[in-house]
């Protein structure tokens, strides 16, 4: 419909009904070896990548507003809204990593690992901030879990099941889950407060360490 330098391109199988709707320099694509990607949509920004690739690389129905350069690679039913270098990525490319929402900052993460790429990362959300991270790490399912704002805040699988997690904002504050369930907790706020293992914490600001059993 309009701006420069965008394209959508074709290396693999099965690329249909994309759309960019203007900007610069934003790119669809299917790389070889990828086998779905479909009704997919940047709608403006600079430098942005809406990418299928790997061996059985499947992407359909994500969404970049603007922004500059920010990605989704193989995760579908993603969107990021705006911002600066936020990336949705699943590298191990089987489409496990869904319905996932970044909708602004800079250079927030929302990753699926190589190693276990069946493994599901699904309905998580990073709302803004910078260097926010929701990671999954290991062959356990990380679901439903938020980071709302702040720097480098982070949601960590580490062999353990992740549901309902919370971190509204601050810095350096992390969930952690070792080796056990670790759900619905929550941090407000506060400066390198950590939750680590265990179900059910809060901790509302200040520097802080709770260790689950």
């Amino acid at each position: 419909m309009g701006g420069q330098y965008n394209s959508i391109s074709f290396n693999g199988n099965n690329l249909f009904d994309a759309f960019i709707g203007g900007g610069r320099c934003n790119v669809i694509c299917n790389n070889s070896g990828a086998s779905n990607n479909r009704y997919n949509s940047i709608l403006g920004g600079n430098n942005n990548l809406i990418c299928s690739c790997g061996n059985g690389g499947n992407l359909k129905n994500s969404a970049i507003i603007g922004g500059t350069s920010n990605s989704i690679r193989n995760a579908s039913y993603s969107l990021i809204g705006a911002g600066i270098n936020n990336i949705i990525v699943d590298y191990g490319g089987y489409s496990s990593l869904n319905n996932n929402t970044i909708l602004g900052g800079t250079s927030n993460l929302i990753r699926n690992n190589t190693n276990y790429p069946n493994i599901a990362t699904r309905y998580n959300l990073v709302s803004s901030g910078y260097y926010n991270q929701i990671l999954n790490n290991c062959n356990k399912p990380t679901l439903y879990n938020s980071i709302t704002s702040g720097r480098s805040n982070y949601i960590i699988n580490n062999d353990a099941n992740m549901y309902s997690n919370f971190v509204g904002g601050g810095c350096v504050n992390c969930i952690i889950g070792q080796t056990a369930k670790t759900n619905m907790n929550v941090i407000t706020g506060g400066y390198k407060n950590r939750i680590c293992r265990g179900s059910s914490s809060f901790i509302g600001g200040g520097v802080s360490i709770v260790t689950g059993k």
